[in-house]
Order: C-alpha cells, then sequence, then structure tokens
C-alpha cells in the first residue's frame, strides 16, 4: 500500500498521491515538522539494506545500491529484536540517513545473498536509464527513482518466492507496471460520469422524477438521489448510492462514479421519459485527469461537511452505524494486526488480549483526536463485551 502513495506515477505530471499532497492547499495547514516530515515520505523509496550493527536504540544499516550509512531508530517491533550483524533486509527508511525510521515491516535474506542483490540493484539502474529520460538528475536521484519504478518487481519477487529469475533486462518490470484499478462498491471501475439530456417538455417532470422507484429526492441540495437496497461490500450500509440526477438550466444531469452505472442511468431515463427528455451525450473522467480542487472548492466542501455533521439526526445515524460495526462485524473480523484472528479469539490469550487492548487504545486516542468527528462508537462498551478492564475516564 506504501507503494500506491509513495512511489507510484500516475496522470500527466507524473506525481504521486503523496507530491501531489505537497502541492495542495491542505499542505499549508500543517506546521513543522509536519511539512518536512511529508517531504520525507515522498522521498522514501523500497531497497536493500545490510544491518552492519544492531545497537540499543540504532540499527546501524548499509545501502546496497549505494553504500551511504543510515542510522535507523528502533522502535520495539518483534522483527528488531532478531536483528543479526549481516542480514540482508528489504524495506522502507523515512526520515534522513542520519535520523531515519523504519515505515515498512522487511523482508529478511540470508548474508550470503547480498552479492546477488548488489548485481540486480546495478541492473535495475541501467534498465531505469534505458526506458526513462531523466536528464539532469542526481546518481542518487537516479538511484531513488529505479527503486520506485522497480517496487512491483520486487512485490512480486517477495511474493513468489526466490524461485523467479531476476531480470537481465528488466524492462516487463520497470517499463510497464501494473497500474492498480480502483473500483466502486459494485467492482466496476471508478470513473467519473456525467449524461446530459436536453429538455423537451419540463412540466411535471420534478413530479415524474421524485415517482420512480429508488428515485429519492434532496430537497436541501435540490437533487435526486438513484439508489438500490443493500451494498455488495459495505454489508452494514442498508443502500448504495448509485447516482445523483440534478436539473441545470436547459438541461437534466445525471452523474454516476462509473461507466456501467451511467449507461444503466442512460438507458432508464431514455426510456421513461421520451417525451420529457432528448438524451445528448456522456462525458467520463478517471482520477488522473481530474483537477485538484480549488481553496475555495475545498472550503465550500468543508462548510457542507460541517453544516452536515452538526445535523442531530445524521450524528445520531452515524453513530448507531459505528456501533453496529464494531459490535457485529469488527468483532468477527480476522484482523492481520491479531495475527488473523478475530477480536474475541485473541483475547483468549495473554498475548492477544494485549494486542486486543492496544488497538482499542489506538482507536480511542483516535476519537478523542476527532471530537467533531460524528462516527465514534463506545469503547468502554467493547471492552466490556471483551472481557477487558474498562478506563475509569469511561
Amino acid at each position: 500500500m506504501s507503494w500506491l502513495s509513495l512511489d507510484f506515477r500516475f496522470g500527466e505530471e507524473r506525481e504521486t498521491i503523496c507530491e501531489r499532497f505537497l502541492k495542495s492547499p491542505y499542505i499549508d495547514r500543517l506546521n513543522e515538522p509536519g511539512p518536512t516530515l511529508v517531504k520525507h515520505l515522498a522521498n522514501s523509496y523500497c531497497t536493500f539494506y545490510e544491518v552492519k550493527a544492531p545497537l540499543d536504540d540504532w540499527i546501524i544499516f548499509e545501502e546496497l545500491g549505494t553504500g551511504k550509512e543510515w542510522r535507523v531508530y528502533r522502535v520495539n517491533e518483534p522483527f528488531e529484536r532478531k536483528a543479526r550483524r549481516g542480514d540482508i533486509w528489504y524495506l522502507r527508511f523515512v526520515g534522513v540517513p542520519e535520523e531515519g525510521y523504519i515505515y515498512t515491516t522487511p523482508y529478511i535474506f540470508p548474508p550470503w545473498s547480498k552479492s546477488d542483490f548488489v548485481k540486480a540493484l546495478k541492473r535495475q539502474k541501467d534498465v531505469f536509464l534505458k526506458h526513462y529520460d531523466e536528464e539532469g538528475l542526481s546518481d542518487e536521484d537516479i538511484f531513488k527513482e529505479s527503486c520506485k519504478a522497480s517496487t512491483h518487481f520486487w512485490a512480486e519477487y517477495m511474493l513468489k518466492g526466490s524461485g523467479i529469475d531476476l531480470p537481465e533486462s528488466g524492462k516487463e518490470a520497470i517499463e510497464t507496471p501494473h497500474i492498480p484499478e480502483l473500483q466502486n462498491t459494485d467492482g466496476e471501475p471508478l470513473r467519473f460520469c456525467k449524461v446530459f439530456f436536453k429538455i423537451k417538455q419540463r412540466e411535471r417532470l420534478e413530479e415524474k422524477l421524485s415517482s420512480v422507484k429508488n428515485f429519492d429526492f434532496d430537497r436541501h441540495n435540490k437533487t435526486w438521489i438513484w439508489f438500490k437496497k443493500g451494498n455488495r461490500k459495505i454489508k452494514m450500509f442498508p443502500t448504495t448510492t448509485l447516482g445523483t440526477i440534478s436539473i441545470v438550466g436547459e438541461y437534466l444531469v445525471a452523474e454516476t462514479n462509473s461507466l456501467p452505472r451511467a449507461l444503466r442511468l442512460k438507458n432508464k431515463l431514455s426510456r421513461g421519459f421520451k417525451q420529457s427528455l432528448s438524451y445528448e451525450k456522456i462525458e467520463s473522467k478517471d482520477l488522473a485527469s481530474m483537477p485538484p480542487l480549488s481553496k475555495e472548492d475545498m472550503e465550500r466542501f468543508e462548510k457542507e461537511q460541517k453544516e452536515l455533521y452538526s445535523n442531530p439526526e445524521v450524528r445520531e445515524f452515524l453513530s448507531q452505524k459505528a456501533e453496529d460495526y464494531y459490535h457485529n462485524d469488527w468483532m468477527k473480523q480476522k484482523i492481520p494486526a491479531l495475527d488473523y484472528k478475530t477480536p474475541t479469539q485473541a483475547v483468549k490469550t495473554k498475548g492477544g488480549r494485549r494486542k486486543v487492548e492496544a488497538l482499542l487504545n489506538d482507536l480511542e486516542r483516535t476519537q478523542k483526536s476527532m471530537p467533531e468527528e460524528p462516527f465514534k462508537v463506545d469503547v468502554g462498551g467493547l471492552r466490556r463485551r471483551l472481557g477487558l478492564p474498562v478506563k475509569k475516564e469511561q
């Protein structure tokens, strides 16, 4: 997942999500060291390091591709306690070489693998220079970018094991990485679509729209919500919003987040409103081509969100959804942090109870840091259900 936000370059500017965030108005809201830490994240990459010296508070690493030395803080993760001199770790550091932090769980290889990975990193850099025009980059930046471009190959290598051959050319790994496909909750590729109909007859159009099954009129926004019962991926949601319909001047404009939904809505309106509407066109854009929100748009959106969350009915609804999710779905989920056990299974052992308490403590801290957020759960109630001690302040 860190590859998706920190390494994957897309759109005309070929920027990562993190680099786009650095250019967004949100960065101005962070006080130092916030902006500096985000820059560290944007500049980070996954590569191979040799453990040179496991110390009490630090681990000293040598970067195989550059020979650079990194002093990395220990953060009490279990894998740190097993750090052995000479082992090769593949992972991501953030920060600066004099004061770095471990950002991803490492893949650890024995000392004898060092020479193979040194050769592979040299080929990785050569392939990057062959297929990318990176004039003006320093040697350090070329190495960094070759690591970012190759992350997808190394992920496949780690998952399949060392049985796959290291590429001589590396072209498939670097030149044509797989692009992740974002989907809506129906599993359809995410694509923002607008369907335009010219209004031929305005009389009783609004009344007819409101009478259609699965169209719900939102009086506040003067918009019809197209919905269906249930949700394919989020079972706790009673409905799924498929799209919206608005009247804009002489046009009726329908908006969806996938092309299949846009086509279904086009056919639905074309059949049911032949006398009132005339289909004109569909406009479709993917995420990469969407312009960033302006400062004014962001402020307007946040104002609308604040007004929405201040509504007592909305707050009560979201609070109930939080309780339903944590007391039902969450209790039955196999959670990676609990060694793929459910919370109810994990609390049966001493070590599991500590892990569940850590998750609940983190949930509690998160909720306290966002007092205006209405999607909250009674953490004390969860502790009681799991047989864990309840904090006094609760």
